[in-house]
Formats: C-alpha cells, structure tokens, sequence
C-alpha cells in the first residue's frame, strides 16, 4: 500500500473524529448563568451578556418573606442601587417560590440579576434560540402559579387557545416568540388579564409559524389548550 496514502488516510479519519466531538447539538434553553445561595436583602449578581430579545428566569426560594429578582443594567461606573440605564422585574411575590418569568429586554449588554430573598434560592439565566426543540409539538400546557411554558410551535392560520385559571388573584398571560415580540395581546402585550376565576378562548390569525412559548402569572392552578 502507498505509505503517502495510507497516512492521508489516517489523518482525515483523525480530523473527522475532532470534529465530531467538538460541535455538540446544544439545547436551544440552556441556562445561561446558574445562582444559588442565602441571602437576607437585597444584593447584585453577575454579570451575565444577554442580546436584545426574550430572557427566561427560574427560581426556587424558601424563605417566607420577600422573593424579588430582575434584570438591571447597570450605568459604567455608578451603583445601580441608586440608578441604572435600564431595568425589569420579573418576579415578585412573598414566601416561598418554585416557578419562571419571561420578559423581553430593549437593549442588549453586560446585566446584573438583582435578589432579593429572605432564605436559600437559586435561579437560572435564558435566552431561549432556536431548535431544537423536544417540544415543538406540545399543545397543551399546565401548571400553578408564575411560569413559563415549554417552547413550542405556533402554527401558522388559524388558531384558537382555550385558557381556565380556578385561583382568586391576578390571571396574566403573554404570548412571546424567542425574539421577544408578543403575539397578539392588549397594550401590553396580554392575552388574557383578569382577576379571579376565569374561562376564555382567545382566537387568532397566526401570519407565520415560529416558536413561542407562554408567560403565565397566576395564583392558582392554571391550563393552556392550544388548537
């Protein structure tokens, strides 16, 4: 055999194997940043670099006070205790917390998580891309209280979403697709808003199919039926 070829050979299976192992399919939400600890006030974490567009935030706290975390970034050189360019609550409720927020963020930068806990907590950081997706075929979603929905996709024509929340509180729900936009919605962007128990089904003309995923923030058990 030619030795020239037999080493050219040798190399080519070499470098396919290199390549192989270095470019892993990675999940479209992935956290980005991961926290945990105690605290007893409020404090900064981070930084973490997000894009302009949607971020997700889950959080576990068990203290029995306030749990209050979001998005601050901050101005170079000054406290953002006292001022900051640009800044989001995501979660906001007392005692303990086991759920998500989603909001969609103007600008893109170098941001700090801002915690406020009254225990132990830990919270993850995404920016959800796109695909792939285990459930892009999931139509139907449930839960209780705060969360985000898996990602799935929205067909594209017609579309009917049966929503029923059985809690006494506020039932908010947005719709987003991964570059942060809502679909559809009032003013600010909600599909539903209302207070209590409640019913309804949402109709709509989807122009294209694209991934989205939901924001509920409820106080009760909660479903989503998407058709």
């Amino acid at each position: 055999m030619n030795r020239t070829r037999l080493l050219l050979g040798l190399g080519a299976m070499i470098a396919l194997l290199i390549v192989g192992a270095a470019a892993p399919v990675a999940r479209a939400d992935e956290p980005l940043a991961s926290f945990r600890g105690t605290a007893s006030g409020r404090q900064f974490l981070g930084p973490v670099e997000l894009h302009a567009g949607l971020v997700v935030i889950r959080a576990r706290h068990t203290g029995n006070q306030n749990f209050i975390t979001g998005l601050v970034l901050p101005k170079p050189g000054v406290d953002p205790t006292f001022e900051y360019a640009e800044a989001y609550g995501m979660i906001n409720v007392i005692g303990q917390y086991n759920g998500a927020a989603a909001t969609s963020i103007r600008t893109g930068g170098s941001y700090l998580i801002q915690v406020e806990a009254s225990g132990t907590y830990q919270l993850s950081v995404e920016q959800p891309g796109y695909g792939p997706f285990e459930t892009a075929g999931q139509r139907t979603f449930a839960g209780r209280g705060q969360q985000v929905s898996p990602i799935f996709t929205l067909p594209e024509g017609p579309t009917r979403i049966t929503l029923t929340h059985d809690g006494s509180s506020n039932f908010q729900v947005w719709l987003y697709d991964l570059d942060g936009a809502t679909v559809s919605g009032d003013l600010f962007g909600r599909l539903v808003n209302e207070i209590g128990p409640y019913t309804t089904t949402v109709e709509l003309e989807i122009v294209l199919s694209s991934p989205t995923l939901f924001h509920i923030n409820a106080d009760g058990n909660w479903t989503i039926r998407v058709q």
